[in-house]
């Protein structure tokens, strides 16, 4: 192969989602492949994060604090496993 990259792309058994911020792009695919290998039930939980996650944002703060919204713990440490 030409280039390291290639290799190792070449070498990988999943899928590889581009990373670069552009998230809305590869949903239908990510929750294509959730249920493959977690099941119906990893999708309806993701989903569900996502919609607190949006909550937050949609919220102001007093609501925020009346219903104790809280956002999303995605790359924070001990985050919500879902498998």
């Amino acid at each position: 192969m030409k280039n390291r990259a290639a290799e190792i792309h070449f070498g990988l058994k999943h899928p590889v989602i581009d990373g670069d911020g552009h998230w809305l792009e590869p949903v239908p695919v990510f929750l294509e492949y959730l249920r493959e290998v977690g099941g119906a039930q990893s999708v309806d939980r993701m989903r569900a994060l996502w919609q607190r996650t949006h909550a937050w944002y949609r919220s102001t703060w007093s609501q925020r604090r009346h219903d104790r919204t809280r956002r999303s713990t995605a790359g924070r440490k001990n985050n919500v496993q879902l498998n």
